[in-house]
């Protein structure tokens, strides 16, 4: 009948636009896909050629040379958090903030660049990206989680610019690690500022090196 050949010509349609488009997401995964293995694949070699004694990270290093005092507040705050009892959280953690810029003002000179990279990985990132003059030092002050737990509080309590801005703060201090950036880009996300939620975007697509953070960024 007419009305089936007409169903049978709708559905031939659909079928070629869903070909189409699947053909389309090939091409345009095998690209990334490529482009996401060279970027990897720079980034091993040149851990490869560097020396061991130039790598900044050394995971010993964050246990002796951070303020017992400090890591025990972290700790507490993280506690009251769990219980939510967040003004008191948010009272303590704004006092480590403070310390933390009170700090972060002896740390940086002229010939040198302080960060709290997690894992060797994000330093060669950082190195092979951004091409940094100065040289590279370990930060053995937690700079960057104390400014992203000062942020995770007021995202609680759904003040979400000035959220953002000890996110900011953070992504300073390790500007390769994703749970930094994903924090800050909710925060803007939150806050109205979509143009600032697509930049960020951007920028943790090309930092990304870590499969589960290539599929976030796609999510995203």
């Amino acid at each position: 009948s007419i009305p089936l050949r007409f169903l049978n010509y709708i559905l031939n349609i659909v079928d070629s636009i869903i070909l189409y488009f699947t053909w389309v997401f090939q091409f345009f995964m095998t690209g990334v896909i490529e482009k996401t293995h060279n970027k990897v694949y720079n980034c091993l070699t040149e851990v490869i050629q560097m020396d061991l004694n130039s790598v900044i990270y050394d995971i010993s290093g964050w246990f002796t040379g951070n303020d017992a005092g400090t890591c025990a507040m972290l700790d507490d705050i993280q506690e009251m958090i769990s219980e939510k009892n967040f003004d008191r959280a948010l009272e303590l953690s704004v006092q480590l903030a403070e310390t933390a810029d009170a700090r972060a003002k002896t740390v940086n000179s002229d010939t040198a660049e302080y960060y709290n990279f997690m894992e060797p990985m994000e330093e060669v990132v950082y190195r092979e990206f951004y091409k940094p003059e100065k040289q590279l030092e370990y930060a053995d002050f937690p700079f960057a989680d104390i400014y992203t737990l000062c942020g995770d509080i007021l995202f609680e309590l759904e003040r979400y610019k000035e959220s953002a801005a000890f996110y900011r703060k953070a992504i300073k201090w390790n500007p390769i690690a994703m749970k930094y950036t994903w924090r800050y880009m909710e925060a803007e996300k939150k806050s109205g500022s979509i143009d600032k939620y697509g930049l960020l975007a951007l920028h943790a697509f090309s930092n990304v090196f870590k499969t589960s953070d290539l599929l976030q960024c796609y999510m995203d």
